[in-house]
């Protein structure tokens, strides 16, 4: 399939040169090996090129190439994970660390401690602009992120899956999408159809349970007996 994709992609590359040029050039770093590319020299070896000069560390090549392929591409989840873990590795060789106690000022003025990841955070200051800290959760290894906060967060989400009922679940995470696709009455429309759903499988249910059949006879007997014993009170009276 891989081989397939990429039969395409030389085709269409040398479709659109041979229509508009060749738009984005490749580009080099100092030492002239190739940052980002490659499938615009297989389509054509003499694609022209741009050399970066300032781009002379692994570290330097992988912030462009992420600020190239996460900025403008919509690049699977895998090739990201790949690039941001790849800028991860090098600053955990820096000595950079996702679990570091620091010293922070609360709100109310007084001193706190804090678990602090160095390594999310210096990823956040490199790739600002293409992607959230948020988002660099996402696709950050275990190694590289704070395990006690990690734990912490799968037990508070695990809790709230437990409590939670699933309508209210798909109303808080993905209500705004679906209305917007849907409409904003798609909840009323769902709520209805589950009550309805609801009332004809308690109906069914119901039809052949004999405690509750036995109890709902007694009910009628014991209505009847007191509207019975009601009119011979009145008609004594009378």
């Amino acid at each position: 399939m891989t081989v397939s994709r990429n039969k395409n992609l030389r085709r269409d590359l040398e479709r659109s040169e041979k229509t508009i040029g060749q738009l984005y050039p490749v580009l080099r770093d100092a030492r002239g090996r190739v940052i980002d590319g490659y499938h615009r020299l297989d389509a054509n070896p003499n694609w022209k090129s741009v050399t970066l000069d300032n781009v002379k560390t692994e570290e330097d090549r992988l912030i462009v190439s992420a600020h190239v392929n996460l900025g403008r591409r919509n690049i699977s989840s895998s090739e990201r994970e790949e690039i941001v873990n790849a800028l991860a590795e090098i600053y955990y060789q820096q000595g950079l660390r996702p679990d570091v106690m620091k010293t922070v000022i609360g709100k109310n003025g007084l001193e706190c401690r804090v678990n602090f990841n160095e390594i999310k955070n210096k990823l956040g200051e490199v790739l600002n602009g293409i992607m959230t800290q948020g988002k660099l959760r996402r696709y950050l290894y275990p190694k590289y992120l704070n395990q006690k906060v990690s734990e912490g967060n799968k037990k508070y989400y695990k809790k709230r899956r437990e409590i939670t009922s699933p309508y209210k679940l798909l109303l808080s995470s993905h209500g705004k999408q679906l209305r917007k696709v849907y409409g904003e009455d798609f909840f009323d429309r769902l709520n209805k159809e589950m009550m309805e759903e609801a009332m004809k499988k308690a109906r069914t249910l119901l039809r052949f349970d004999r405690d509750f059949i036995e109890k709902v006879k007694s009910e009628i007997r014991e209505e009847m007996e007191n509207e019975m014993r009601d009119e011979l009170n009145m008609l004594v009276v009378a």
